[in-house]
Protein backbone atom coordinates (compact mmCIF):
# COMPACT_ATOMS: atom_id res chain seq x y z
CA UNK A 1 0.00 0.00 0.00
CA UNK A 2 1.31 3.54 -0.87
CA UNK A 3 1.28 6.08 1.79
CA UNK A 4 -0.57 9.02 1.46
CA UNK A 5 -2.55 7.66 -1.72
CA UNK A 6 -5.16 6.03 0.66
CA UNK A 7 -7.31 9.23 1.20
CA UNK A 8 -7.59 9.13 -2.79
CA UNK A 9 -9.64 5.96 -2.83
CA UNK A 10 -13.05 6.06 -2.69
CA UNK A 11 -15.17 3.77 -0.57
CA UNK A 12 -15.58 0.46 -3.06
CA UNK A 13 -11.94 0.55 -3.18
CA UNK A 14 -10.77 0.37 -0.04
CA UNK A 15 -13.20 -2.24 0.48
CA UNK A 16 -11.39 -3.98 -2.41
CA UNK A 17 -7.84 -3.73 -1.12
CA UNK A 18 -7.42 -6.80 0.77
CA UNK A 19 -8.45 -8.94 -2.41
CA UNK A 20 -6.11 -6.42 -4.00
CA UNK A 21 -3.51 -7.97 -1.48
CA UNK A 22 -4.50 -11.75 -1.63
CA UNK A 23 -3.90 -11.04 -5.78
CA UNK A 24 -0.63 -9.59 -5.13
CA UNK A 25 0.23 -12.16 -3.28
CA UNK A 26 -0.58 -14.54 -6.16
CA UNK A 27 1.08 -12.08 -8.76
CA UNK A 28 4.67 -11.58 -6.77
CA UNK A 29 4.83 -15.87 -6.57
CA UNK A 30 4.09 -16.54 -9.70
CA UNK A 31 7.28 -13.94 -11.04
CA UNK A 32 9.38 -15.29 -8.35
CA UNK A 33 8.90 -18.70 -10.09
CA UNK A 34 10.46 -17.04 -13.02
CA UNK A 35 13.30 -15.33 -11.58
CA UNK A 36 14.21 -18.53 -9.85
CA UNK A 37 13.82 -20.21 -12.94
CA UNK A 38 11.12 -22.78 -11.59
CA UNK A 39 9.07 -21.91 -14.11
CA UNK A 40 10.93 -21.99 -18.23
CA UNK A 41 11.06 -18.95 -20.19
CA UNK A 42 12.29 -19.30 -23.33
CA UNK A 43 14.52 -17.17 -25.37
CA UNK A 44 14.57 -17.65 -29.27
CA UNK A 45 17.57 -16.45 -31.82
CA UNK A 46 15.54 -14.41 -33.70
CA UNK A 47 14.67 -10.59 -32.50
CA UNK A 48 12.19 -10.51 -30.35
CA UNK A 49 10.32 -7.08 -29.37
CA UNK A 50 7.55 -7.16 -26.53
CA UNK A 51 5.08 -4.21 -26.37
CA UNK A 52 2.92 -4.28 -22.88
CA UNK A 53 1.72 -2.46 -20.23
CA UNK A 54 1.54 -2.82 -16.32
CA UNK A 55 -1.64 -1.88 -16.21
CA UNK A 56 -4.64 -2.73 -17.62
CA UNK A 57 -6.39 -1.09 -20.71
CA UNK A 58 -6.02 1.92 -22.83
CA UNK A 59 -1.85 2.71 -23.14
CA UNK A 60 -2.55 2.73 -26.77
CA UNK A 61 -0.28 -0.64 -27.55
CA UNK A 62 -1.75 -1.41 -30.82
CA UNK A 63 -0.72 2.11 -32.61
CA UNK A 64 2.83 1.50 -30.67
CA UNK A 65 3.50 -1.73 -32.50
CA UNK A 66 2.35 0.06 -35.84
CA UNK A 67 4.91 2.65 -35.26
CA UNK A 68 7.62 0.17 -35.02
CA UNK A 69 6.80 -1.67 -37.56
CA UNK A 70 6.82 1.41 -40.56
CA UNK A 71 10.72 1.29 -38.84
CA UNK A 72 11.21 -1.89 -41.10
CA UNK A 73 11.62 -2.73 -44.76
CA UNK A 74 12.24 -6.46 -44.30
CA UNK A 75 10.10 -10.08 -43.45
CA UNK A 76 8.55 -9.50 -39.59
CA UNK A 77 5.68 -10.91 -38.29
CA UNK A 78 3.44 -9.67 -34.91
CA UNK A 79 1.78 -12.00 -32.95
CA UNK A 80 -1.25 -11.37 -30.52
CA UNK A 81 -3.23 -13.07 -28.37
CA UNK A 82 -6.19 -11.78 -30.10
CA UNK A 83 -8.45 -10.77 -26.93
CA UNK A 84 -12.00 -11.07 -27.70
CA UNK A 85 -12.11 -13.39 -30.67
CA UNK A 86 -14.22 -16.61 -31.14
CA UNK A 87 -11.72 -18.89 -31.75
CA UNK A 88 -9.26 -20.25 -30.45
CA UNK A 89 -5.26 -21.44 -30.61
CA UNK A 90 -3.02 -20.30 -33.70
CA UNK A 91 -4.32 -18.41 -36.30
CA UNK A 92 -2.54 -16.65 -39.19
CA UNK A 93 -4.71 -13.42 -39.90
CA UNK A 94 -6.51 -12.76 -43.40
CA UNK A 95 -7.18 -8.93 -44.78
CA UNK A 96 -10.71 -10.35 -45.41
CA UNK A 97 -11.21 -11.92 -41.93
CA UNK A 98 -13.58 -11.01 -39.32
CA UNK A 99 -12.97 -9.18 -36.57
CA UNK A 100 -14.75 -11.76 -34.07
CA UNK A 101 -12.56 -14.57 -35.50
CA UNK A 102 -9.02 -12.56 -35.13
CA UNK A 103 -9.26 -10.22 -32.54
CA UNK A 104 -10.32 -5.90 -33.67
CA UNK A 105 -6.30 -4.97 -33.13
CA UNK A 106 -4.73 -7.79 -35.20
CA UNK A 107 -7.33 -7.28 -38.36
CA UNK A 108 -6.47 -3.61 -37.96
CA UNK A 109 -2.55 -4.29 -38.32
CA UNK A 110 -3.38 -6.39 -41.45
CA UNK A 111 -5.03 -4.01 -43.20
CA UNK A 112 -2.63 -1.38 -42.53
CA UNK A 113 0.35 -3.50 -43.11
CA UNK A 114 -0.48 -6.37 -45.81
CA UNK A 115 3.03 -7.45 -46.08
CA UNK A 116 3.12 -8.26 -42.66
CA UNK A 117 2.69 -11.77 -41.12
CA UNK A 118 0.14 -11.32 -38.29
CA UNK A 119 -1.04 -14.15 -36.17
CA UNK A 120 -2.89 -15.08 -33.22
CA UNK A 121 -2.62 -17.41 -30.62
CA UNK A 122 -3.04 -17.30 -26.31
CA UNK A 123 0.45 -19.44 -25.78
CA UNK A 124 3.21 -17.33 -27.25
CA UNK A 125 5.47 -20.03 -27.52
CA UNK A 126 3.49 -21.94 -29.56
CA UNK A 127 2.83 -18.89 -31.75
CA UNK A 128 6.44 -17.80 -32.26
CA UNK A 129 7.36 -21.86 -32.72
CA UNK A 130 4.49 -21.83 -35.67
CA UNK A 131 5.23 -19.09 -36.99
CA UNK A 132 8.80 -19.93 -37.68
CA UNK A 133 8.22 -23.36 -39.02
CA UNK A 134 5.47 -21.46 -41.76
CA UNK A 135 8.03 -18.50 -42.42
CA UNK A 136 12.05 -19.49 -42.35
CA UNK A 137 12.80 -15.85 -43.07
CA UNK A 138 11.32 -13.93 -40.14
CA UNK A 139 14.06 -11.34 -39.09
CA UNK A 140 11.98 -9.85 -36.74
CA UNK A 141 8.52 -10.85 -34.31
CA UNK A 142 6.56 -8.44 -32.10
CA UNK A 143 4.70 -9.53 -29.45
CA UNK A 144 1.35 -7.32 -28.85
CA UNK A 145 0.45 -7.26 -24.83
CA UNK A 146 3.22 -9.96 -23.75
CA UNK A 147 4.95 -7.88 -20.40
CA UNK A 148 3.07 -10.16 -18.48
CA UNK A 149 3.40 -13.55 -20.46
CA UNK A 150 6.87 -14.90 -19.19
CA UNK A 151 7.14 -18.13 -20.97
CA UNK A 152 8.89 -16.18 -23.39
CA UNK A 153 11.86 -13.81 -23.00
CA UNK A 154 11.95 -10.65 -24.96
CA UNK A 155 15.26 -9.27 -26.50
CA UNK A 156 13.95 -5.77 -26.05
CA UNK A 157 10.80 -5.57 -23.84
CA UNK A 158 9.20 -2.34 -24.39
CA UNK A 159 6.39 -1.16 -21.40
CA UNK A 160 3.78 1.56 -22.18
CA UNK A 161 2.48 3.71 -19.12
CA UNK A 162 -0.30 6.17 -19.67
CA UNK A 163 0.22 9.62 -19.14
CA UNK A 164 -3.30 10.09 -17.14
CA UNK A 165 -2.74 6.65 -15.04
CA UNK A 166 0.76 6.99 -14.17
CA UNK A 167 1.58 4.07 -12.24
CA UNK A 168 3.20 4.64 -9.02
CA UNK A 169 -0.06 6.68 -8.35
CA UNK A 170 -2.02 3.42 -8.52
CA UNK A 171 -3.06 0.24 -7.05
CA UNK A 172 -3.37 -3.29 -7.84
CA UNK A 173 -6.26 -5.34 -9.39
CA UNK A 174 -9.20 -4.86 -8.58
CA UNK A 175 -9.24 -1.31 -6.40
CA UNK A 176 -6.48 -0.39 -9.05
CA UNK A 177 -5.74 -0.68 -12.66
CA UNK A 178 -2.29 -2.66 -11.89
CA UNK A 179 -1.26 -5.94 -13.17
CA UNK A 180 1.34 -6.58 -10.96
CA UNK A 181 3.22 -4.56 -8.75
CA UNK A 182 4.93 -1.46 -10.01
CA UNK A 183 8.32 -3.19 -9.34
CA UNK A 184 8.13 -5.50 -12.48
CA UNK A 185 8.96 -2.24 -14.68
CA UNK A 186 12.61 -3.62 -13.79
CA UNK A 187 12.02 -6.37 -16.36
CA UNK A 188 11.46 -3.39 -18.86
CA UNK A 189 14.41 -1.88 -21.04
CA UNK A 190 12.57 1.00 -22.32
CA UNK A 191 9.49 2.63 -21.08
CA UNK A 192 7.02 4.99 -23.14
CA UNK A 193 4.85 7.37 -21.57
CA UNK A 194 1.54 7.53 -23.42
CA UNK A 195 -1.11 10.09 -24.43
CA UNK A 196 0.62 13.09 -23.23
CA UNK A 197 -0.72 16.68 -23.97
CA UNK A 198 1.51 18.08 -26.82
CA UNK A 199 2.56 21.14 -24.56
CA UNK A 200 3.85 18.49 -21.82
CA UNK A 201 6.61 20.83 -20.16
CA UNK A 202 10.57 19.61 -20.15
CA UNK A 203 10.00 20.13 -16.67
CA UNK A 204 7.10 17.83 -16.06
CA UNK A 205 9.25 15.54 -18.12
CA UNK A 206 12.06 15.56 -15.51
CA UNK A 207 9.71 14.80 -12.85
CA UNK A 208 8.27 11.77 -14.06
CA UNK A 209 11.38 10.20 -15.52
CA UNK A 210 12.84 10.48 -11.98
CA UNK A 211 9.55 9.02 -10.56
CA UNK A 212 10.43 6.10 -12.75
CA UNK A 213 13.89 6.12 -12.35
CA UNK A 214 13.33 5.55 -9.15
CA UNK A 215 11.29 2.03 -9.72
CA UNK A 216 13.89 0.94 -12.88
CA UNK A 217 16.95 2.28 -13.93
CA UNK A 218 15.89 2.82 -18.20
CA UNK A 219 15.45 5.17 -20.64
CA UNK A 220 12.12 6.93 -20.79
CA UNK A 221 10.31 8.41 -23.53
CA UNK A 222 7.24 10.05 -24.28
CA UNK A 223 4.25 10.33 -27.18
CA UNK A 224 1.24 11.23 -27.93
CA UNK A 225 -1.35 10.63 -30.69
CA UNK A 226 -1.72 12.30 -33.60
CA UNK A 227 -5.07 11.66 -35.61
CA UNK A 228 -5.24 12.42 -39.38
CA UNK A 229 -8.71 13.44 -41.61
CA UNK A 230 -11.63 11.45 -41.03
CA UNK A 231 -12.35 8.57 -43.42
CA UNK A 232 -15.36 6.96 -44.60
CA UNK A 233 -15.49 3.68 -43.06
CA UNK A 234 -17.32 2.12 -46.29
CA UNK A 235 -16.11 4.68 -48.48
CA UNK A 236 -12.70 6.77 -49.75
CA UNK A 237 -14.43 9.73 -48.55
CA UNK A 238 -13.20 12.18 -46.29
CA UNK A 239 -13.93 14.90 -44.17
CA UNK A 240 -12.27 17.49 -44.63
CA UNK A 241 -14.37 20.07 -42.44
CA UNK A 242 -16.26 19.27 -39.19
CA UNK A 243 -17.60 22.82 -38.77
CA UNK A 244 -21.56 23.12 -37.97
CA UNK A 245 -21.46 19.39 -37.83
CA UNK A 246 -23.31 17.20 -35.22
CA UNK A 247 -21.35 14.64 -34.29
CA UNK A 248 -22.13 11.43 -33.02
CA UNK A 249 -19.33 9.35 -32.03
CA UNK A 250 -19.59 5.89 -31.19
CA UNK A 251 -16.71 4.19 -29.66
CA UNK A 252 -15.61 0.86 -28.14
CA UNK A 253 -12.20 1.64 -26.59
CA UNK A 254 -10.99 1.93 -23.08
CA UNK A 255 -10.48 5.47 -23.07
CA UNK A 256 -12.07 7.98 -26.53
CA UNK A 257 -11.48 11.28 -24.65
CA UNK A 258 -8.51 12.47 -26.22
CA UNK A 259 -10.52 11.62 -29.75
CA UNK A 260 -13.13 13.63 -28.44
CA UNK A 261 -11.04 16.85 -27.63
CA UNK A 262 -8.98 16.30 -31.28
CA UNK A 263 -12.74 16.78 -32.58
CA UNK A 264 -13.70 19.50 -30.66
CA UNK A 265 -16.73 19.64 -31.99
CA UNK A 266 -19.35 22.46 -30.66
CA UNK A 267 -22.36 20.04 -31.00
CA UNK A 268 -21.32 16.64 -29.85
CA UNK A 269 -23.51 12.92 -28.83
CA UNK A 270 -21.37 9.95 -27.49
CA UNK A 271 -22.51 6.37 -27.33
CA UNK A 272 -19.78 5.11 -25.50
CA UNK A 273 -19.21 0.61 -25.12
CA UNK A 274 -16.97 -1.56 -23.46
CA UNK A 275 -13.15 -1.71 -24.82
CA UNK A 276 -13.43 -4.71 -26.99
CA UNK A 277 -17.01 -4.69 -27.06
CA UNK A 278 -18.37 -7.27 -29.58
CA UNK A 279 -21.26 -5.04 -31.96
CA UNK A 280 -24.10 -6.57 -32.66
CA UNK A 281 -27.28 -6.24 -34.93
CA UNK A 282 -29.16 -4.20 -31.85
CA UNK A 283 -26.24 -2.15 -31.40
CA UNK A 284 -25.76 -1.16 -35.05
CA UNK A 285 -29.89 -0.59 -34.68
CA UNK A 286 -29.71 1.49 -31.56
CA UNK A 287 -26.45 4.06 -32.92
CA UNK A 288 -28.76 4.61 -36.13
CA UNK A 289 -32.06 5.46 -34.06
CA UNK A 290 -29.36 7.88 -31.81
CA UNK A 291 -28.21 8.93 -35.54
CA UNK A 292 -31.41 9.91 -37.06
CA UNK A 293 -32.97 11.13 -34.10
CA UNK A 294 -30.07 14.17 -34.58
CA UNK A 295 -31.98 17.11 -36.27
CA UNK A 296 -29.03 18.52 -38.19
CA UNK A 297 -28.39 18.03 -42.25
CA UNK A 298 -25.00 18.18 -41.47
CA UNK A 299 -24.88 15.21 -38.81
CA UNK A 300 -22.13 12.75 -39.31
CA UNK A 301 -21.55 9.38 -37.68
CA UNK A 302 -17.93 8.92 -36.06
CA UNK A 303 -15.92 6.09 -34.89
CA UNK A 304 -13.02 5.09 -34.18
CA UNK A 305 -9.73 3.66 -36.25
CA UNK A 306 -10.27 0.16 -34.20
CA UNK A 307 -13.90 -0.17 -33.67
CA UNK A 308 -14.03 0.49 -37.59
CA UNK A 309 -12.84 -3.25 -37.94
CA UNK A 310 -15.93 -4.16 -36.08
CA UNK A 311 -18.48 -2.27 -38.19
CA UNK A 312 -17.20 -3.53 -41.49
CA UNK A 313 -20.15 -6.86 -41.24
CA UNK A 314 -22.73 -4.74 -41.07
CA UNK A 315 -22.44 -2.73 -44.14
CA UNK A 316 -25.73 -3.82 -45.15
CA UNK A 317 -27.25 -2.05 -42.60
CA UNK A 318 -25.76 1.10 -42.88
CA UNK A 319 -27.50 1.78 -47.03
CA UNK A 320 -28.89 5.09 -46.01
CA UNK A 321 -25.96 6.16 -43.67
CA UNK A 322 -22.87 4.94 -45.94
CA UNK A 323 -21.42 8.33 -47.01
CA UNK A 324 -21.84 9.67 -43.62
CA UNK A 325 -20.16 7.25 -41.68
CA UNK A 326 -16.08 7.49 -40.67
CA UNK A 327 -13.51 6.73 -38.70
CA UNK A 328 -10.48 8.50 -37.76
CA UNK A 329 -7.25 7.19 -38.30
CA UNK A 330 -4.60 7.56 -35.56
CA UNK A 331 -0.44 7.09 -35.15
CA UNK A 332 2.25 8.02 -32.82
CA UNK A 333 4.05 10.98 -32.55
CA UNK A 334 6.82 11.08 -30.06
CA UNK A 335 7.58 14.38 -27.73
CA UNK A 336 10.80 17.09 -27.97
CA UNK A 337 13.34 14.22 -29.65
CA UNK A 338 12.88 11.25 -28.23
CA UNK A 339 11.52 9.58 -31.73
CA UNK A 340 15.21 9.81 -33.34
CA UNK A 341 16.49 8.25 -30.00
CA UNK A 342 13.90 5.70 -29.47
CA UNK A 343 13.96 4.70 -33.19
CA UNK A 344 18.12 3.91 -32.40
CA UNK A 345 17.31 1.57 -29.84
CA UNK A 346 15.13 -0.36 -31.78
CA UNK A 347 16.84 -0.32 -34.90
CA UNK A 348 20.26 -1.10 -33.55
CA UNK A 349 18.65 -4.07 -31.34
CA UNK A 350 17.26 -5.77 -34.23
CA UNK A 351 19.98 -5.15 -36.27
CA UNK A 352 22.56 -6.54 -33.89
CA UNK A 353 20.37 -9.57 -33.50
CA UNK A 354 19.13 -10.51 -37.11
CA UNK A 355 19.44 -14.05 -37.77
Amino acid sequence: MKPGLIHKLNKAQLLLLPFSLMYGFVVLIRNKLFDWQWLGSRQFEIPVISVGNISVGGTGKTPHVEYIARLFQFNMAVLSRGYGRSTKGFRIVRENDKPENTGDEPLQIKSKFPDITVAVCEQRVIGVERLLSIHNQLQLIMLDDAFQHRYIRPGLSIVLINYHKLIYHDYLLPAGRLREPVKGLKRAHVAVVTKCPVELSPEEKIKIVSRLNRIASMPVFFSTFKYGTAVGVFTSQSLTSITNHHILLVSGIADPAPLKKYLNAEQITELRYPDHHTFTQSDVNHILKTFNNIHNKNKVLITTEKDMQRFKPFESLFTETRDKFFYVPIEVNFLFDDAEKFNKIVVNYVEEHKP
